[in-house]
């Protein structure tokens, strides 16, 4: 995603509304094409009207099928449809009903709801046992995902510093992995992200070459936002420096 883009009057902001919403309409096709295959026509509710409650979000209507299907061959793929639903927009209520139907948390319940921005859930997840450690393949930890995708949110913000404070790793556990430090540089929205780089740099993340490149990359794209950034993050500022020497 471009920051400026002088062909396209858009604020930066409604730009990355725009993606974001793109990305669910596309996201929710699947699921809806996921559903219907998962359910036969003609028994109980159709597949075509369980997904058009999973996109409207209409969860006493999900659960109401939901009961029509139970005991099915097809009620463990719902149910787990469901409950990455509930982890990126809902609620504990909703968190603990699917836990009743026999649905687990995945590994990743905690990284899947900061990506979707859903901060709100993290106590909810936590008290039933869901991992704020967790790290993909990528090195994409909780802090990273914050880093990334964070909305500039005060509550984004908060949960990010809480994190540092909980024994999240704030370098990568493997030279090969990427790490928070390197989501923070580049950052998909840029919202906060100085504070970001500030916090991790003074919680003992070390600057690498992957970094380095990350801000090469960055200052060719947005030369703006580049130095931007270098002034609110002086570590980053003294890195290049080194680097150069």
């Amino acid at each position: 995603i471009d920051r400026q883009n002088p062909n396209e009057p858009m604020p930066f902001a409604v730009q990355v509304e725009k993606i974001i919403a793109n990305t669910r309409n596309k996201l929710d096709g699947m699921i809806a094409s996921q559903v219907a295959d998962l359910l036969e026509p003609g028994k109980g509710q159709s597949g075509e009207t369980f997904a058009k409650a999973y996109i409207d979000n209409d969860w006493e209507a999900l659960f109401k099928l939901l009961d029509e299907i139970r005991g099915t061959a097809y009620e463990k793929g719902i149910v787990d449809l469901l409950m990455l639903r509930a982890i990126t927009s809902g609620s504990a209520e909703q968190l603990d009903r699917l836990l009743e139907y026999g649905a687990s948390l995945p590994e990743d319940a905690i990284l899947s709801s900061i990506k979707t921005g859903n901060y709100k859930i993290f106590d909810e997840l936590i008290a039933r046992g869901a991992d704020h450690t967790y790290t993909d393949s990528m090195g994409m930890n909780t802090l990273g995902a914050i880093a990334r995708f964070s909305d500039g949110s005060e509550e984004a913000t908060a949960l990010f510093d809480r994190l540092v404070t909980m024994q999240v790793l704030t370098k990568a556990s493997d030279e090969k992995l990427l790490d928070p430090l390197y989501y923070a540089i580049s950052s998909i929205t840029g919202n906060n992200s100085a504070h970001f780089i500030n916090t991790l740099l003074d919680a003992g993340a070390t600057i690498r070459p992957v970094h380095i490149s990350a801000l090469e990359k960055l200052k060719e794209e947005d030369l703006d936002y580049y130095l931007e950034l270098m002034e609110d993050a002086p570590g980053l500022t003294q890195a290049a420096v080194n680097d150069k020497q």
